[in-house]
């Protein structure tokens, strides 16, 4: 066998993640609780600090097997962690480093722990202009995302476009987005770079169209609310005035010309 083919594997403390991606060139922070998660931050700190991390694909299973973790993730190193008191919870941040794939997963001892291979970008015969493209595409379509997100800071974006590289453009838009974990895997799990631009941004235009969608549902119910409002204020306004005038309301005011009518000495049908 040729050695220059060789597949170099290393084994590192792993992390199931619930519900959670975790992209190269990105800090996160999230909390831990499980005890076995929290031993493989202990034995990652103690090794040095990088831990492989993955998602697992269903977050109510407490204690997945290696079927129920996604192979592809993320080695980061542990940058910094904190024991809650009086908790078993250990609030930690991490800095993505590279993706990898895991061979094996292992579910025995105290911590999980995975058989690991670097996951590089695969070389592409794409044009420099057809990249950039591509990029400013994904820049523009998160400024439109994040304009229908008041509740993300316009950092957001100053952020990425402080930093063109491509890889880092992907990875922080990703992370940030509000993408479900099947659709994040995918860009995680695709090595050509273009590709992976060309999908952030079918998906972010997929979340541009949802978003539009909600708002347009959500003003419309408060046009509504504001309807309903402004007439019953206008009506209580009404009936001060008529109580400060000394008027009848509209109700008492029919109920009297109908007692009056009742009372004329007319047949039924001049009544009516």
């Amino acid at each position: 066998m040729d050695e220059t083919n060789k597949i170099e594997y290393f084994e590192l403390p792993m992390l199931p993640l619930r519900g959670l991606n975790v992209f190269p060139g990105v800090l996160l922070t999230f909390d831990v609780e499980r005890p076995a998660s929290v031993a493989a931050l202990s034995a990652a700190v103690k090794r040095g600090g990088e831990i492989f991390l993955a998602a697992q694909k269903d977050v109510a299973v407490d204690a997945p097997g290696e079927d129920e973790i996604y192979h592809v993730g993320t080695v980061c190193r542990v940058r910094q962690q904190l024991r809650q008191p009086r908790a078993n919870v250990c609030r930690v941040m991490v800095e993505g480093l590279y993706r990898a794939a895991a061979a094996q997963i292992s579910t025995e001892g105290k911590y999980y722990t995975a058989k690991l291979v670097e996951l590089p970008d695969k070389p592409e015969r794409v044009r420099a202009e057809r990249k950039e493209a591509l990029v400013r595409n994904c820049l523009n379509l998160f400024r439109d995302y994040l304009q229908l997100n008041p509740d993300m800071m316009n950092e957001q974006l100053l952020n990425v476009i402080a930093n063109p590289d491509l890889g880092f453009v992907i990875s922080y838009i990703a992370q940030n987005a509000h993408f479900s974990v099947e659709n994040k895997q995918k860009l995680l799990e695709e090595q050509y770079p273009s590709r992976r631009l060309a999908l952030l941004g079918k998906l972010l235009t997929r979340e541009i169209e949802i978003l539009t969608i909600e708002k347009e549902l959500n003003d419309a119910t408060q046009e509504q609310v504001n309807r309903g409002q402004r007439e019953y204020f206008l009506r209580e306004e009404l009936k001060l005035i008529q109580s400060e005038l000394g008027g009848e309301s509209e109700s008492e005011e029919a109920d009297t010309y109908r007692a009056k009518i009742e009372a004329l000495p007319v047949d039924a049908e001049i009544r009516e």
